[in-house]
């Protein structure tokens, strides 16, 4: 596997293959967050503090920002409730 990723980035493409890992990362991560957020918001909320993509859980515009970036994850019903 690093002798693939080795020579993949000599080629130049690295990079596109890093870059894609991080987005499944991420995006394994909203939706682990977006589970919880159905049970249990403010402990969603935390781990997605705790993961590094909400820096301050009590700046509301940063919240908001989240929440909207994850609209389609969110069960309507529990972000209504929110």
């Amino acid at each position: 596997l690093q002798e693939m990723s080795a020579g993949l980035q000599q080629r130049g493409r690295g990079h596109s293959i890093k870059a894609t890992l991080e987005a499944r990362r991420l995006k394994e991560r909203l939706v682990e967050a977006a589970i919880l957020f159905g049970e249990k918001p403010k402990q969603a909320l935390a781990l997605l503090h705790q993961q590094g993509l909400l820096s301050d859980l009590t700046n509301v515009v940063q919240v908001a920002a989240l929440l909207h970036r994850m609209h389609g994850l969110l069960d309507r019903r529990s972000l209504g409730e929110y």
